[in-house]
């Protein structure tokens, strides 16, 4: 998938997946989420991710809806973040920043950014938080 075809791609899925119709963990810990296993750009593809939380007690009922989907158990794990603005969803800011704190810090990761939307971007102003730039922490 290239940079350009994101949209395309995980548009429905978020509208399928973030409506009250899809059991999933309550709050922020329910939110779906692009996991991205490797750079995507304007010149370069890589395999995208779609995937949504959901409560062990709902498995089998999202299983037999969505037979096409693969199931995939995690356990929880420690994560760093950065809130990316509107006015920046297009720039490279969030991969630094997030790199950045890992020098510092010394940490590995595993390098499999996580984007959590918060918001459908066309809701808000330039400044407001869209999405989530996550990482893991561990390298696993």
């Amino acid at each position: 998938l290239t940079a350009d075809r994101i949209g395309e791609f995980a548009t429905p899925l978020f509208g399928l997946f973030g409506g009250p119709s899809s059991p999933r963990p309550e709050g922020h810990a329910g939110l779906p989420f692009l996991r991205y296993h490797g750079e995507v750009g304007e010149d370069s593809d890589a395999v995208v991710e779609f995937c949504c939380p959901v409560d062990s007690t709902d498995i089998e009922a999202v299983r037999d809806r969505f037979p096409e989907m693969t199931r995939r158990d995690e356990e929880a794990g420690r994560e760093i973040f950065v809130s990316i603005p509107k006015a920046s969803m297009m720039t490279e800011l969030g991969f630094e920043a997030l790199h950045r704190w890992l020098v510092e810090h010394d940490e590995e990761t595993d390098w499999k950014p996580r984007q959590i939307f918060l918001v459908d971007p066309a809701t808000v102003e330039a400044s407001e938080p869209v999405y989530e730039l996550a990482v893991r922490l561990g390298g696993r």
